[in-house]
């Protein structure tokens, strides 16, 4: 049984369920999918539930959180030695399992190194929260986690203490706390293939976990929009359209004909001339 721990709210459930969806698709091993809820209507429950139960190897279970006591309706689950986490902006072009057996060795977590560790915010972020300039700065939207080793080092106790000192100083809220925590470099590095950032330039595989991770989501374009603003934008809506929540999705598109696309194109230069501004500042600061 694979474990695969999932957040979402509203906003976000039915992308959870393309996920979800896209590991399911992809996967023969026996999966059951944690999901940490918050303020999110029935019907998406619903949803969730059927579509998993569409895959006789899946399962699905809710765990209901606040902003009072996270934990409130979390049971210890002793029983799990490892675990996955998904972001709900991917998809699982892979059979799962092959992230899963994926040894960690005395490494608590495994994570992929994040590209924006070269640019200026990263910089400012590590100065800010005191991580060593060393550290390889990872993205969380992918973990492979040890769960054994996590509860033998007390880790949800010492990373709460962490966000306690932390929190006002934080900029990408669970990574950054995550990066302080395991700083410098105490991460298993995984390959990029389990979380390639789609912003990367291009590649001909397709055996890979895709991390739509830039401002702009491939769920914000119409389908019948012909865009190249996103990469691999048609993977996405390949899973997307073979979900439940293919019409609600539809309906949410903010991006629908040329004039939006000339907007979102707009959106996408400014960002990425804030971006290369922000690098070459980098460059003229950054120690050697």
């Amino acid at each position: 049984m694979i474990p695969i721990f999932m957040a979402t709210d509203n906003n976000y459930a039915p992308y959870l369920i393309v996920v979800i969806k896209s590991v399911c698709e992809n996967t023969k091993s026996n999966l059951i999918f944690y999901i940490l809820v918050k303020d999110i209507d029935q019907i998406f429950k619903d949803k969730i539930i059927e579509m998993v139960s569409q895959y006789k190897n899946c399962n699905v279970e809710f765990i209901n959180i606040n902003k009072h006591n996270i934990f409130s309706e979390c049971h210890n689950r002793n029983y799990i030695s490892k675990a996955v986490y998904l972001d709900a902006d991917l998809i699982v072009n892979i059979d799962i399992s092959e992230l899963f057996n994926q040894e960690l060795g005395d490494y608590i977590i495994g994570a992929a190194y994040e590209e924006c560790n070269k640019q200026y915010h990263s910089l400012v972020t590590k100065r800010s929260l005191g991580i060593d300039m060393k550290h390889n700065y990872f993205n969380s939207g992918v973990l492979l986690i040890n769960c054994k080793k996590w509860r033998e080092n007390n880790l949800t106790q010492k990373l709460k203490d962490t966000y306690d000192i932390c929190k006002d100083r934080m900029i990408f809220h669970d990574q950054d706390l995550l990066n302080k925590f395991f700083s410098v470099n105490n991460y298993f590095p995984l390959d990029e293939k389990f979380n390639y950032f789609i912003q990367n330039k291009p590649t001909e595989a397709r055996n890979l976990i895709f991390h739509y991770d830039g401002i702009l989501k491939p769920w914000q374009f119409s389908q019948s929009l012909n865009t190249e603003i996103i990469n691999y934008i048609d993977i996405w809506w390949d899973y997307a359209k073979e979900t439940n929540c293919f019409d609600i999705i539809k309906d949410k598109c903010i991006y629908k004909d040329a004039l939006s696309l000339r907007v979102a194109r707009a959106i996408r230069a400014k960002h990425l001339l804030y971006k290369n501004q922000l690098n070459e500042k980098f460059e003229q600061i950054s120690p050697v």
